[in-house]
């Protein structure tokens, strides 16, 4: 007999909460669990995650009593969010609670997150502008970056931004994390982060602890004979010790690594910038123009360094700069990757512009 697997959708406990139970048996959700096999069952989530994202602002202005379960089980519209949805918050905070439900849940929940992603592109497509006549198609794969976001958030203890700690926080020593953000994904460009909660001008969107950003003082103070070598070349610059450290973090540690969440999110592909394109390529689409210039000359001192470092650094410490590792496209990737190099760091805030 094949098991039958239902999902949950946890739904806050505040003022709301008789609301949301009236919504959930108006529209004979209640309890919010839904089975996986029902053909149905990704417009049933986001139904139940339409309810549990309800915030004050909605409350107030939402539709009259008798509205309020045919906004819920309303499918989305492709490009007609603004008429479907309660509001934008509304709907990109339910789409980003069901797609991380689901990506938690594993192979159990494989068969509906496809047809999910499918619902939540639809559901958070923008409008076509007056200029256009269509809207932008699905977002690209992105290679799992978006998933490793969401484990990212949760192993930190995900908090809310809007208290002067954290509703939820979790302390690792030098800082708390706090997020008024959810993972979500967007026409066009995939996964990214979306407002859980009004964000004022001004207030903090994300504030991270400075112990959870890589900088170049923590390959500085390796105890290690790596620290030791990366501090007797320090004069080469936080840029050229950065590249360094994360090649032999990335191709040598992998998901050994203490930083592998970090790694398994940066780009793993050349091409990134014009620097890294083939000779051809960046004269026929760009000559003629100062990036043009920008990237022969970048693409040049790279050489150039990396000629001045190698094989010279590989035969002097093989253990720290091996040759497998240390070939001319991982350090060009790596010196284009963007890393947070101030030793001095002490914590950032992202704000709302």
């Amino acid at each position: 007999m094949a098991m039958e697997y239902s999902m949950g959708v946890p739904m806050p406990v505040d003022e709301h909460s008789g609301l949301r139970d009236g919504i959930l048996r108006e529209c004979g959700l209640h309890p919010p669990l839904v089975a996986l096999a029902s053909p149905d069952a990704a417009m049933r989530l986001l139904a139940c995650a339409r309810v549990a994202s309800l915030d004050d602002r909605e409350v107030y202005f939402g539709p009259a009593a008798t509205g309020w379960s045919s906004w819920a089980m309303t499918p989305p519209v492709f490009g007609e969010r603004e008429r479907v949805a309660i509001s934008p918050r509304n709907e990109t905070a339910a789409c980003a609670l069901v797609l991380e439900l689901l990506t938690e849940a594993g192979d159990a929940a494989a068969a509906v997150l496809q047809g999910s992603r499918a619902l939540c592109d639809t559901a958070l497509a923008a409008p076509a502008t007056d200029a256009e006549n269509t809207v932008c198609g699905a977002p690209p794969d992105d290679s799992g970056v978006g998933d490793a976001m969401i484990a990212w958030t949760q192993r930190g203890g995900a908090a809310d931004a809007s208290t002067p700690h954290g509703g939820n926080s979790s302390n690792d020593g030098d800082g708390v994390f706090s997020v008024s953000i959810v993972p979500a994904r967007f026409p066009n460009t995939g996964r990214g982060a979306a407002a859980a909660a009004h964000l004022p001008a001004g207030h903090d969107a994300v504030r991270v602890p400075s112990g959870t950003l890589w900088t170049v003082q923590t390959a500085l103070d390796d105890p290690g004979q790596r620290g030791e070598t990366y501090r007797t070349f320090a004069a080469l610059g936080e840029d050229t010790i950065a590249a360094l450290w994360l090649v032999f973090e990335k191709f040598g540690e992998g998901a050994v690594s203490k930083w592998a969440p970090l790694l398994n999110a940066l780009p793993s592909v050349p091409g990134l910038t014009p620097a890294s394109w083939p000779v051809a390529a960046t004269a026929a689409l760009l000559g003629g123009t100062p990036v043009c210039g920008d990237a022969t000359a970048a693409r040049e001192k790279l050489a150039r360094q990396y000629a001045a470092l190698f094989p010279a650094l590989s035969e002097h410490y093989p253990d720290v700069f091996p040759a497998r590792l240390y070939t001319c496209v991982c350090v060009s990737l790596q010196s284009r990757l963007c890393v947070c190099p101030y030793s001095s760091c002490e914590g950032t805030c992202y704000r709302m512009p």
